[in-house]
């Protein structure tokens, strides 16, 4: 159920951006492959032992193939990376790559998830990740108990080789009253 929901998002994502991307053509996209993101960070705001999926989209602005050589999560206190079990039995992992390559847009809920780390010219690819938040005071926290990592995109792309997307988990209600993000 949730690979079809997480399909459905990614196919439902891309065709928005083919249909707002304007003229489809190349003609005036730089040669080599440039790598764009849907967004520069991804901040959630969860409860305890609540979990969410994310999606971040990957489009190639260039006429060359953009090829993903690795996805790699890091974060400011390397436990968050690991699955954790909580005291009623259930098993959450704050940050998770949900697969290590790339969703390609043509994948369907029909006939399942296309992996690939090769985003073709004008395409979009997805980055499947989950959050899930730990019980307080099990993983260093900054700022009133907001989890940090990053997702560095490393690939051909001459405008960023490296590209990192700010990750963070923000407790539903912050110590001081406050909302957060």
């Amino acid at each position: 159920m949730i690979k079809r929901v997480l399909v459905s998002c990614a196919v439902l994502l891309a065709a928005a951006f083919i249909a707002c991307s304007g003229d489809s053509g190349t003609a005036d996209l730089p040669q080599k492959p440039q790598i764009q993101t849907d967004r520069d960070s991804i901040v959630d705001r969860l409860f305890v032992g609540q979990g969410r999926d994310q999606t971040l989209g990957v489009t190639n602005g260039g006429k060359d193939d953009l090829v993903v050589s690795t996805l790699t999560l890091t974060a400011t206190d390397p436990g968050l990376l690991n699955p954790l079990t909580l005291s009623d039995g259930g098993v959450i992992t704050p940050f998770a790559l949900k697969y290590n390559q790339l969703i390609d847009s043509s994948s369907n809920p029909d006939s399942g998830v296309v992996l690939s780390n090769t985003v073709k010219s004008n395409r979009t690819s997805f980055v499947a990740l989950s959050f899930a938040r730990p019980p307080p005071g099990m993983f260093q926290a900054a700022d009133g108990g907001i989890y940090k990592a990053t997702l560095t995109i490393s690939s051909n792309a001459e405008n960023s080789p490296t590209k990192v997307i700010a990750l963070e988990s923000w407790p539903n209600a912050l110590p001081d009253g406050g909302h957060g993000p």
